[in-house]
């Protein structure tokens, strides 16, 4: 598998997992928690988010 072809995979596993914690969010908001309680889960949306957009942007891709 090229550099690339690998780098496109490692960032869709990322963003399955940020589909994991926005599904997580809103569970919570659906069963009424408390707006404390997800305050975790969208400090980790949120790195999780900035991490997929910093490797998807043209500087940090490999070459192929």
């Amino acid at each position: 598998m090229s550099s690339l072809k690998a780098h496109i995979a490692d960032q869709q596993v990322a963003a399955h997992f940020l589909i994991g914690i926005i599904e997580a969010m809103e569970i919570c908001h659906d069963s009424g928690r408390q707006k404390d309680s997800m305050l975790p889960l969208i400090v980790v949306a949120k790195e999780y988010a900035e991490r997929l957009g910093n490797s998807l942007d043209s500087i940090n891709l490999p070459d192929s």
